[in-house]
């Protein structure tokens, strides 16, 4: 073997082991994502579940609260409403008070899951 045949077998040596080591740069590099990718995931599903066990809670208490409107609602407008605020409570009427319900539970449940909107 020529000198000038070593130097290219070590040229070519030296070329193969840098591809290797970006290789090696770029596996550690994939790995490192990935185990972020999967933490974030895990996180997630944690959350999810935190959500869809807090859901039928949520139901019922929003359910307690639209009958005690809905009893509230009954009440008022089977009794004779007198004093300053009548003109008011006539005015909402039956739509104005399914209004008022309705952002009153949006608010609530918003309140109780504030982190539901948030993406990661």
């Amino acid at each position: 073997m020529s000198r000038r045949d070593s130097l290219a077998t070590d040229e070519r040596l030296n070329a193969l082991e840098e591809e290797v080591r970006l290789l090696w740069a770029a596996s550690r590099k994939y790995n490192f994502d990935l185990h972020v990718l999967e933490s974030k995931a895990q996180d997630d599903e944690d959350r999810l579940e935190t959500v869809a066990s807090q859901a039928p809670k949520m139901a019922d208490i929003v359910t307690e609260q639209w009958i005690q409107i809905q009893r509230g609602a009954q009440h008022g407008l089977s009794t004779n409403i007198s004093g300053p605020c009548s003109a008011k409570h006539e005015r909402l009427g039956r739509a104005g008070i399914k209004k008022l319900a309705a952002h009153l539970c949006f608010t609530f449940m918003r309140s109780q899951l504030p982190y539901l909107g948030k993406t990661s």
